[in-house]
């Protein structure tokens, strides 16, 4: 039978040089900041209740996505958004029904604006719906103020018009025709909100360290917008850094 017997000194000064090498911060709460990663960049998409275009929202919508970019959509009350076959690319669909539902995230009454790094007005035929809510129109405002990305697409540009988001400002816009092609009131429309028209698909103002990067698009051009608003994003992303 083995006899118990007790430690040495020189077991327990072992012991203690073992417990001094231990960091002190082993079993110690770590930081929440240093336990998650950071946060992924937010967009966040101002749409009407009704008759968004299809192929000038879900590439977007995709392009941002495939760059971990977060997408979050608010309208003017929660319901299930639908995007009606005239409206729905071809190339974008390809043979099956082209009929998407999709519902909305928040109203504008639940939208925190310190949450998103950009805010985006898709292109469609319902926008005085946008233009007519003074929520989406404080929500559009102070981003502008901000250094964040606000933008717009085809009919969505008409949104920063009426908002006098473009006043000092190079910006695009193509008013009206089925293909959204620039018009001869294109220049009128820019120049009369105190903008400097830009005949171009894609236009981005710079804006300064204070206040948003603006970019406007024509319809023709949904990837030209998407790789634009990344750009800008990641731009303020490094600049904050």
């Amino acid at each position: 039978m083995r006899r118990n017997r007790a430690a040495s000194p020189r077991k327990w000064l072992r012991l203690l040089l073992f417990l001094a090498l231990i960091p002190a911060t082993a079993g110690a709460p770590v930081d929440a900041a240093e336990a998650n990663p950071a946060a992924p960049l937010a967009v966040l998409f101002l749409i009407p209740t009704r008759w968004v275009v299809a192929r000038q929202f879900f590439p977007i919508v995709e392009m941002l996505e495939e760059q971990g970019v977060l997408v979050e959509i608010a309208s003017d009350q929660r319901h299930t958004h639908t995007f009606w076959e005239d409206f729905v690319a071809r190339q974008t669909v390809g043979d099956r029904e082209p009929s998407y539902h999709l519902a909305v995230d928040l109203t504008y009454d639940d939208v925190c604006l310190a949450d998103y790094a950009a805010v985006l007005v898709p292109g469609g035929h319902s926008h005085h719906g946008i233009i007519a809510d003074e929520r989406a129109q404080e929500i559009l405002t102070a981003a502008a103020a901000t250094r964040s990305v606000v933008g717009g697409i085809g009919q969505g540009v008409s949104v920063l018009v009426e908002f006098g988001l473009v006043r000092g400002r190079e910006a695009t816009i193509a008013p009206g025709d089925e293909d959204d092609a620039p018009t001869p009131n294109s220049r009128r429309i820019i120049e009369e909100a105190g903008g400097v028209y830009v005949a171009s698909c894609v236009v981005t103002s710079t804006g300064t360290e204070s206040t948003a990067i603006v970019i406007t698009s024509t319809s023709r051009c949904v990837t030209g917008f998407a790789r634009a608003v990344l750009h800008a994003l990641f731009e303020i992303e490094e600049g904050a850094h």
